[in-house]
């Protein structure tokens, strides 16, 4: 019972204080980069600099990962 709104409580302060940041930045650039998890599956990460990093989400592309296209289509 304590997990729940602890872990959601936490996730709010942490979106609360990345759209702040994000809101008060003069300029964003948005940057991916691609990794392999500890089971070899391809990751990509999604970053944007205000100028300091904000994570912004990771995908598991599968075998589209080498395709700008789908990266695009991320961004």
């Amino acid at each position: 019972m304590l997990s729940k709104p602890l872990l959601e409580a936490e996730y709010r302060r942490v979106m609360e204080a990345s759209n702040a940041k994000i809101n008060a930045a003069k300029s964003l650039a948005l940057i991916s980069d691609g990794w392999k998890s500890i089971r070899g599956e391809a990751i990509v990460n999604f970053i944007l600099v205000t100028p300091s990093p904000v994570y912004l989400k990771t995908v598991v592309p599968g075998e589209r990962r080498e395709k700008g296209e789908y990266i695009a289509e991320e961004m």
